[in-house]
């Protein structure tokens, strides 16, 4: 009869063992919730385990997403003309210089911020005071700005 024990008591920690070493885990308690297919997951799937690889590459600039363009400089080109700017808090822009003729600060020349979309309308005086105003978009980038439109195009660099 001892025996008999012995073995009943070694199949029990065997059986028990082999679902401590297989990962299963017997719940306890009345909780009826299941387990998401989010949760049901396994290691041996590499290309689980590799996602923290992919998500580091994406951060390694500053998030477009909560980067404020006001009161920040840039300079760059518009047109071919060498620019440097300034995007004040109240939505205008002021330029420190202009294609080499100085500082140049009209009211109509503004920029705005729709999600991750910049638009800058830059006013044009002809010789006659008429004034024509186009507007430049492109993304949100907290290094570098791309924007074209009206046939025009802008490529700024933070300073």
């Amino acid at each position: 009869m001892k025996i008999r024990n012995r073995f009943l008591a070694l199949a029990a920690l065997l059986g028990a063992s082999t679902l401590a070493l297989s990962g299963c885990v017997i719940p306890f308690g009345g909780d009826d919730d299941q387990p998401n297919d989010d949760q049901n997951t396994t290691q041996n799937d590499d290309s689980q385990n590799d996602d923290s690889q992919s998500d580091d590459s994406q951060d390694d600039g500053p998030d477009a997403s909560s980067f404020d363009l006001a009161d920040t400089e840039w300079s760059g080109t518009i047109d071919g003309s060498d620019v440097e700017l300034l995007f004040n808090s109240d939505g205008t822009i002021d330029f420190i210089d202009y294609g080499g003729q100085g500082s140049i600060d009209h009211p109509n020349d503004t920029w705005s911020v729709n999600g991750t979309e910049v638009t800058m309308s830059l006013a044009f005086e002809d010789g006659s005071g008429n004034e024509t105003i186009i507007d430049l978009t492109g993304e949100l980038n907290p290094e570098s700005l791309e924007l074209s439109g009206g046939g025009m195009s802008a490529s700024l660099t933070i300073m």
